[in-house]
């Protein structure tokens, strides 16, 4: 009886070196696993981090396609105001350099360009990127040169504008 009391002790001890070996490797897993957690997490902030900048791309891409659609679309419009032969030939209207929106109440032709007060001589410059001169004669230049009218047939004349 004694062999088999120590046969069973000898079986209690192994199993008792089986168990701490196992509670051994738990720990070692559970600090793999939380190590794991840690790195899996830095891993989630640059993927984040990335996402923001591949957003960012995105904005300036679209805004850089904006851009290029806009001057286009100008250069196009230069092009046909460029043979504008009289006062009253239509303009072709341009875009906002800002927001890529056709320019509301654009003037139809030089009769009505001739007609706009500085207010409205000095927003439509900027909308089509163009910082304002200082006097209304230079404005009113800036803004036909800016929308394609380079030479006009009849000079300009202070009296001809409506008040």
């Amino acid at each position: 009886m004694d062999s088999q009391i120590q046969q069973m002790n000898a079986q209690i001890q192994q199993m008792a070196a089986q168990h701490q070996q196992m509670n051994a490797q738990i720990q070692q897993m559970a600090a793999q696993h939380q190590q794991m957690t840690v790195e899996l997490r830095a891993i989630q902030k640059r993927l984040d981090g990335h996402d923001r900048m591949f957003e960012a791309l995105g904005a300036r891409f679209d805004g850089l396609e904006r851009k290029v659609d806009v001057g286009f679309k100008n250069a196009s419009a230069r092009h046909h105001n460029g043979g504008v032969t009289s006062d009253s030939t239509p303009l072709t209207p341009m875009y906002d350099v800002q927001n890529g929106e056709l320019i509301s109440d654009f003037p139809a032709d030089l009769n009505e360009l001739d007609a706009l007060e500085v207010g409205r001589l000095d927003s439509l410059l900027r909308q089509v990127g163009e910082v304002p001169e200082d006097r209304e004669d230079d404005k009113r230049m800036q803004l036909m040169a800016a929308i394609g009218i380079l030479q006009r047939d009849q000079p300009l004349s202070l009296s001809h504008r409506s008040s």
